[in-house]
């Protein structure tokens, strides 16, 4: 773990496949000249999070592409109403960011047709739910969930180190 200030701090690296690798940061802000291409939430609803059950990934944030003239929080409010059938919030709060390294510069975002840039950033959001989400309405997951931190639904997630960092900052900034 390290601490950039200009990034933030750095809890998190991976890759996908070897191919694409990953760096999570806590963080209020991306980097300046930061490309969004996604952004996802951590609804927390009745104090439980939140989660859908993507058909071919399993359990995760929901979230989503940044369509073209969107800002990302328009584009993550209209995944989170998509995915999770999510209408009315508290608050809105980014908690950090994967800094996204794309080798592979010739790979197209199925949303707007243009490559992938070799650096790409998605951020991710604590989303306080005013009303209880419903459900996916896009057809792009089977169900959603309510789970306590130590649900094995959260445990066993793909994206669980994210889930479990942005429960932790949630409950830091609660206390």
């Amino acid at each position: 773990m390290s601490n950039d200030n200009k990034k933030g701090n750095l809890v998190l690296s991976g890759n996908w496949k070897n191919t694409t690798f990953w760096n999570f940061y806590i963080s209020p802000n991306l980097p300046e000249q930061a490309i969004a291409t996604t952004a996802t939430g951590l609804i927390i609803w009745d104090g439980k999070i939140v989660l859908v059950e993507n058909i071919k990934r399993g359990w995760e944030l929901p979230g989503g592409h940044i369509e073209e003239g969107e800002s990302i929080e328009e584009a993550l409010m209209r995944e989170l109403q998509e995915e999770a059938g999510l209408e009315d919030i508290i608050s809105l709060e980014m908690f950090g960011y994967n800094e996204i390294i794309n080798p592979d510069t010739e790979k197209i975002n199925k949303v707007n047709g243009k490559p992938y840039p070799k650096y790409a950033y998605n951020p991710h959001y604590i989303v306080i739910a005013k009303s209880k989400p419903t459900g996916c309405q896009d057809g792009s997951c089977s169900q959603i969930g309510f789970f306590g931190s130590s649900d094995s639904e959260v445990l066993e997630s793909k994206v669980k180190d994210i889930i479990l960092e942005g429960y932790k900052y949630y409950k830091t900034k609660k206390a």
